[in-house]
C-alpha cells in the first residue's frame, strides 16, 4: 500500500524538477534575446549630429566663405590667391589657435546665411555687416573694426549735398546688393526711391559701375569700398557730403546657435586686439582711421 503512493509521491517531485528547469532556461533565453535586442539597439542608433565646433577640433581645419572687398580681402584673379588685412586677421587668428584656415568659397549675400546655416562653409569671414534681420539667423563674433556707410552718386552731380532727403523719391534709381546692407538702407531710408537690384554675387563694383554709367542715381557703401573704385575709376563717382548714414561692425559670423566656436574666436579676437596685431594690420595696408574706425581699447579710459 505504501509503495504506490510513494511512487507516486516521487512522480510529481520529478515533474516539478522538470518544470523548474525548463522555465528557467525559457526565461534565461528571453533575457539573453532581450539583451541582444537592447545591444543591437545601441549599436545601431545613430549618433547625435556633429557640432561645427567639434568638426573643427576634429579635423583642425576652419572653411571659410568670403566676399572679395579691397583692400581687406583682395584676389589675384591669374593665382586665385587671397590677401588684404581682413585676409591675414583670420589667418594670424587661425595661428593663434593652431588651426588651418580654408578659403573656400565667395559667398553670395543672397544665400550666404542659409549657406552658412547648412554647412556650406564654417564661418562667414566676409567681414559680417551685421544687422538686426540678419542677427536672428547668425552669431556675430566681437568687431575688429567699424565702417561708415555713406552714399555715392555721380562725380558731377552735386543734388544731394547736405540734402539726403532729396533721395526719397520715385525719380531716384537707387542701387543695391540682393540681400546686401545697401538694400536695407535703401528699404529703411530711402523706401520711395527706385530700388535697382543686382544679384548678390556680383561684386562690389556693380553699384558703382551702374552710377558711373548712368543706370542708378545713387548706392550706400564703406568708404574704403568707395575709396577704391575712385582710385581705379578717377571722376567716375563721388561720395556725398554728409554725415555717415549710419557706422556697421567688421566682424565675423558663426552658425546659429555655436556658442563654443563663437566664444573660442572671440577670445582669439580679443587677443590680436589688445596686443596691437591688428593695428598692425590697418596700417600695412594703409587704411586710415576715416575709413575704419579702430577698436577703443577697453583699459585706455584707465589712468
Amino acid at each position: 500500500m505504501m509503495r504506490p503512493i510513494f511512487l507516486g509521491i516521487l512522480t510529481l517531485i520529478l515533474a516539478g524538477v522538470v518544470s523548474y528547469y525548463v522555465t528557467t532556461q525559457t526565461i534565461q533565453a528571453n533575457l539573453s534575446a532581450s539583451s541582444e535586442v537592447i545591444a543591437t539597439t545601441k549599436t545601431t542608433e545613430k549618433p547625435s549630429e556633429e557640432s561645427v565646433y567639434d568638426r573643427v577640433m576634429r579635423t583642425g581645419k576652419v572653411r571659410c566663405g568670403y566676399w572679395v572687398s579691397p583692400p581687406l580681402i583682395i584676389k589675384d584673379l591669374n593665382t586665385g590667391e587671397l590677401s588684404g588685412a581682413y585676409v591675414d586677421y583670420v589667418n594670424m587668428m587661425g595661428d593663434a589657435l593652431d588651426l588651418d584656415i580654408e578659403w573656400t568659397a565667395e559667398i553670395n549675400l543672397g544665400t550666404y546665411l542659409e549657406d552658412l546655416n547648412t554647412g556650406k562653409f564654417d564661418l562667414e569671414c566676409a567681414t559680417g555687416w551685421p544687422n538686426a534681420l540678419r542677427g536672428k539667423l547668425i552669431e556675430y563674433a566681437t568687431p575688429v573694426g567699424y565702417l561708415p556707410i555713406f552714399v555715392y552718386s555721380k562725380a558731377d552731380n552735386k543734388k544731394f549735398d547736405g540734402h539726403l532727403d532729396l533721395i526719397n523719391d520715385p525719380e531716384v534709381r537707387f542701387a543695391a546688393h540682393d540681400g546686401g546692407t545697401n538694400a536695407l538702407i535703401q528699404a529703411s531710408n530711402f523706401p520711395k526711391s527706385k530700388l535697382v537690384g543686382i544679384s548678390g554675387d556680383m561684386s562690389s563694383t556693380e553699384p558703382f559701375d551702374m552710377i558711373r554709367y548712368g543706370k542708378a542715381d545713387v548706392t550706400a557703401y564703406a568708404t574704403f569700398e568707395g575709396n577704391q573704385y575712385i582710385q581705379a575709376n578717377p571722376n567716375s563717382v563721388r561720395k556725398v557730403q554728409s554725415d555717415p548714414l549710419r557706422v556697421i561692425p567688421l566682424c565675423l559670423g558663426v552658425p546659429m546657435n555655436e556658442f563654443r566656436l563663437l566664444n573660442m574666436l572671440n577670445t582669439a579676437t580679443t587677443q590680436l586686439l589688445n596686443d596691437g596685431t591688428l593695428d598692425l594690420l590697418y596700417d600695412k595696408y594703409e587704411i586710415d582711421k576715416r575709413t575704419i574706425h579702430r577698436v577703443a581699447k577697453p583699459y585706455e579710459g584707465i589712468k
